[in-house]
């Protein structure tokens, strides 16, 4: 986020509830939810698609980022934790 208020933070809140909400209700489906904030993709994702200039880079079980700390998506978590 590059504004942090309450606000914001409330609506991410109400976000990660209504995913969690939706991923129990589709327990049998397949859920696809975009985004740029990869602290959300780490607590609703099973799966995670990096995708750099349109390009997909890496495709893996969300473990596989939490325990290697040498990918792009956890130098991408990195730079957007910084801000």
């Amino acid at each position: 986020m590059s504004k942090n208020t309450n606000n914001e933070y409330i609506s991410i809140s109400k976000l990660l509830r209504e995913i969690s909400n939706i991923k129990e209700y589709c327990k049998d489906k397949t859920s696809i939810v975009i985004t740029h904030d990869p602290n959300v993709a780490l607590q609703v994702a099973d799966r995670i698609i990096v995708l750099h200039e349109g390009k997909i880079v890496e495709d893996e079980k969300k473990e596989y980022f939490v325990n290697n700390l040498e990918t792009e998506f956890y130098r991408f978590v990195q730079s957007e934790n910084l801000k």
